[in-house]
């Protein structure tokens, strides 16, 4: 069962990463004036920094980091979109390094090799 799991949030994140970065890239294109892509960057940060929880919480001190150590905007493109690509690195580590070490924890890892049918 927690194979079927890890798996079902592994593709749900893959479909929700793939969308918050492509989304942006729409929305500053000039062909969506209308929609308020500022909020909509928003509306994208919060539901990947809800997606990647807990790991999410060690980007905040990067953030900061980014926002006053090198004076980073967080209002422009750039930064939000910096932010996105921040917690999406920190989600991908997460579903796809950490949770698959934390369920594999009492299996040994075997690796195929070449030599083995013969």
């Amino acid at each position: 069962m927690n194979k079927v799991w890890e798996t079902r949030m592994q593709r749900l994140w893959l479909v929700a990463s793939a969308i918050s970065l492509l989304c942006p890239l729409l929305l500053f294109s000039g062909k969506f004036e209308t929609v308020n892509a500022a909020n909509a960057v928003t509306v994208l940060l919060a539901i990947v920094f809800v997606l990647s929880l807990p790991v999410s919480f060690f980007s905040l001190p990067l953030m900061a980091l980014f926002k006053y150590g090198i004076e980073l905007e967080l209002d422009s493109m750039f930064g939000a979109y910096f932010n996105l690509v921040l917690l999406n690195i920190f989600g991908y580590l997460q579903w796809f390094w950490l949770m698959p070490k934390f369920f594999n924890r009492g299996k040994e890892l075997k690796l195929p090799t070449i030599l083995e049918n013969n």
